[in-house]
């Protein structure tokens, strides 16, 4: 919370969904990767002070979930977000 009350005009707080967005407040924006040309997907929060929310570069279509194991009797755990 430190960062969050820092004395200065521009902040940018960036974290994957999770304690933050719960316990503390709702993000200013939520992006993937894909948002901006990368083949990943992994909701990341951005809480933002005296800055502009990103505005997508290059999205690309969302990409399927990848896999930790792929086989016919069982997908496995899902990885998302990983590269093959």
């Amino acid at each position: 919370m430190m960062f969050a009350n820092a004395d200065c005009d521009k902040i940018a707080i960036e974290n994957p969904v999770g304690w933050v967005n719960s316990q503390w407040r709702k993000p200013d924006q939520i992006i993937h990767p894909y948002y901006f040309g990368d083949d990943f997907k992994k909701r990341t929060c951005l809480w933002l002070k005296g800055l502009p929310k990103l505005v997508d570069t290059n999205r690309l279509p969302e990409p399927e979930p990848k896999y930790i194991c792929q086989g016919e009797k069982r997908k496995g755990k899902k990885l998302v977000g990983a590269k093959e």
